[in-house]
């Protein structure tokens, strides 16, 4: 099985089935559950930090700022979590996953009491990422099978079944209430409507697995929507989905595995893959700052209206506060006068 932050990366099976057996999902030794990889985060309207542990289920740490963090586990019956979003009211949490091989979507839970609302496994694999639409009257999910589905939050019915992408669908986000895009392996996007059985428009770009999406956040619905999506090919580029225009993009040292715009919508940060999040400007298109989080791959970033980030990744890394750190100055020549030591990526 290939996740979808890590396309073409086998995971290592004999390590998720000890894992297993030593029973992470159900009252395993929180080392043992700290140890898992962070595939999902997502900040709660009250700034608690949703965390997604792949076969460890999800996690709610509150208090993510202060020094006496509390954290509630939200039971899950998908296997395997892969993603994870919120509800515009922010009251309610899909969580997307699966069982390799077998079925995969989502399930929708209260997040203040993990009480389940509704539940949907129309993917015959993993479900590798899951949104909602504005309103929230419906729940995309992106398969590994190749489909895009559509289903009402409320029931859990499917209302379609979107069919074209010749790999893995990776990634799904809502530009409306009736237009959605996803992307995946096959490096492309694809803009769909509800009702109409064929994309509407195809963007192949990329050079590469299209990892994740990102809607960029607007005070009001006049302006054009701008998405942004993150590269195997290395790249973060910005469109115009709706008029299929590609704008810009930033090209940045390691592969993006995931994305999420600030706030304000402003600037763009970077999960990559060499365990660096870079932040982007998205008029210059470059890299303005940096933070190191891990040594292995980052999987999962989500931005905070406090100001700081939340990343995660191999090994359970995971840091809830984190601040950037801003580049050094570049001199005439465009070279930066680095004054602390070289990474060790770099010394090899």
């Amino acid at each position: 099985m290939l996740h979808r932050f890590a396309f073409g990366r086998r995971i290592n099976s004999a390590a998720i089935a000890a894992t297993l057996l030593l029973g992470v999902v159900a009252g395993a030794p929180a080392a043992l559950i700290a140890s898992e990889p962070v595939t999902a985060l997502a900040f709660a309207p009250d700034g608690a930090l949703v965390v997604g542990r792949s076969t460890a289920g999800v996690e709610i740490v509150e208090n993510v700022e202060g020094s006496s963090r509390r954290a509630r586990t939200i039971e899950c019956g998908l296997g395997r979590v892969t993603a994870v979003a919120l509800s515009p009211a922010g009251d309610v949490l899909a969580i997307a996953g699966g069982s390799p091989d077998d079925e995969g979507g989502f399930e929708l839970r209260k997040i203040s009491s993990g009480e389940l609302v509704s539940k949907s496994l129309p993917h015959r694999d993993v479900a590798h990422a899951v949104a909602f639409s504005p309103r929230g009257s419906f729940v995309a999910t992106a398969g590994h099978d190749r489909l895009v589905v559509v289903a009402d939050a409320r029931s859990g019915e499917v209302r379609e079944r979107f069919r074209g992408h010749s790999r893995p669908v990776l990634a799904v986000e809502f530009l409306s209430e009736d237009v959605l895009v996803s992307a995946g392996a096959d490096h492309s996007l694809r803009v769909w409507k509800l009702g109409e059985e064929r994309a509407t428009r195809i963007l192949d770009q990329h050079q590469g697995a299209v990892h994740a999406l990102a809607l960029r956040p607007r005070e009001d619905s006049t302006g054009p929507a701008i998405l942004a999506s993150a590269g195997a090919d290395g790249t973060v580029r910005l469109w115009q989905p709706g008029i299929g225009r590609l704008v810009r993009f930033a090209r940045l040292p390691s592969p993006p595995l995931d994305l999420a715009w600030e706030p304000d919508g402003r600037m763009i940060i970077a999960a990559c893959r060499d365990g660096i999040v870079r932040r982007i400007d998205p008029e210059a298109v470059e890299v303005i700052s940096e933070k190191r989080i891990a040594r292995g791959w980052l999987y999962a970033v989500a931005a905070s209206k406090a100001g700081g980030f939340a990343a995660g990744g191999d090994g359970g890394a995971l840091e809830m506060n984190a601040r950037f750190e801003k580049l050094p100055t570049p001199d005439a020549e465009g070279h930066r006068d680095e004054s602390h030591p070289p990474d060790e990526e770099k010394v090899k």
